[in-house]
């Protein structure tokens, strides 16, 4: 709802990204920001002829301070280090939600589990989003649950779109 129209418990449950509803397409698009040095392009699903023309919405540096940060969200002690593929640096963010019930109220035991995903950080090449509904077994965290799925589908992705690796090797002696 518009902001003029929020209450106080509308202000506290977006600050932890509650109150939003937003498809995979507008999420993923919405993570093109920090893949693409702060501009933002707009959407197709048709091939163009040109070029579309981006607008810069944060400045590059802190589009790429931001992409570090969520570096770490995959990195070990971070909540998706099931999402890390070797040799290439990954970026990411982790979300689990409670589903949302047709009384306007939240589903106690009913999950929306997601991980988006950059990669590589260094070059960004792809974006993906892994939404697993309502995940069984009794885990259902994005970092437990979709952060594998993205680091199974996106090594194939970066093997057949033959995108290099970003991250040096260290030799073990």
């Amino acid at each position: 709802k518009p902001a003029d129209q929020w209450e106080k418990i509308d202000q506290a449950s977006t600050s932890f990204g509650y109150s939003f509803n937003t498809n995979v397409l507008d999420l993923a698009h919405a993570y093109l920001i920090f893949a693409n040095q702060g501009e933002i392009l707009p959407l197709s699903l048709i091939k163009l002829n040109q070029p579309p023309e981006g607008k810069q919405l944060v400045k590059p540096e802190v589009a790429k301070e931001v992409l570090e940060m969520m570096e770490t969200v995959v990195a070990r002690g971070g909540t998706a280090p099931k999402a890390q593929i070797p040799g290439y640096r990954v970026a990411g963010k982790t979300g689990t939600v409670h589903k949302t019930n047709r009384g306007g109220g939240y589903e106690k035991n009913s999950y929306l589990s997601l991980f988006a995903g950059i990669v590589p950080v260094s070059n960004p090449n792809m974006i993906m989003i892994v939404v697993v509904n309502e995940p069984s077994r009794g885990i259902y965290y994005g970092g437990a649950v979709a952060a594998p799925v993205f680091k199974e589908v996106m090594e194939e992705a970066l093997r057949l779109r033959d995108v290099p690796p970003d991250e040096l090797l260290v030799n073990h002696k």
